[in-house]
């Protein structure tokens, strides 16, 4: 439980970050409802016990395969230029690697 807490705290810091860079009709953002399984690959990057980035991978289909949709990218501003971003998205895009190969079956 303390977990999710501090998920929707980092979820919340993005958001108001967000916002202040687009108005509100250029910001179509997921609510942390919509980011579950089995639809949506989850990930945070931790420093000690608070959450500190996020990510997350939604597979989608069109008619033609699946595909996946990264969202919700964020690193808190006093833990960005450590490489966690490029961790996050190595990680989400490697989970995407292999939901197509899956889709391909």
């Amino acid at each position: 439980m303390r977990r999710r807490l501090g998920i929707a705290a980092l979820i919340q810091e993005l958001d108001a970050y967000l916002w202040a860079l687009y108005p509100n009709e250029l910001y179509h953002y997921m609510a942390i409802a919509d980011l579950q399984p089995p639809q949506v690959t989850f990930i945070a990057a931790y420093g000690g016990p608070h959450p500190i980035g996020c990510g997350a991978l939604v597979v989608q289909q069109s008619e033609a395969e699946l595909y996946g949709e990264i969202k919700r990218i964020f690193v808190s501003p006093t833990h960005r230029r450590r490489r966690i971003g490029c961790q996050l998205m190595a990680l989400l895009e490697w989970y995407c690697s292999k939901i197509r190969r899956v889709g391909r079956g």
